[in-house]
């Protein structure tokens, strides 16, 4: 991962189909990748790499959600 950035993206996490509801808020730099959020994920939940998850990100062309499942 490269060291300098000029944005910062603010990401709402939350786990879905509990009560209560468990989210966190977390800022990562433009420069991230998908293994840089999932170590962020783990770490921010305090997981140890063993929770089935998914990134949803929108397609601008289409407007589609695309799914992206981690875990291994």
């Amino acid at each position: 991962m490269k060291d300098t950035f000029k944005k910062i993206y603010q990401l709402k996490l939350s786990i879905k189909g509990i009560s209560p509801k468990i989210w966190r808020r977390i800022q990562v730099p433009e420069n991230y990748t998908f293994l840089d959020l999932h170590k962020t994920i783990q770490t921010v939940m305090n997981w140890k790499d063993y929770h089935l998850h998914e990134f949803e990100v929108q397609n601008p062309k289409t407007g589609e959600l695309e799914k992206n499942r981690g875990n291994r």
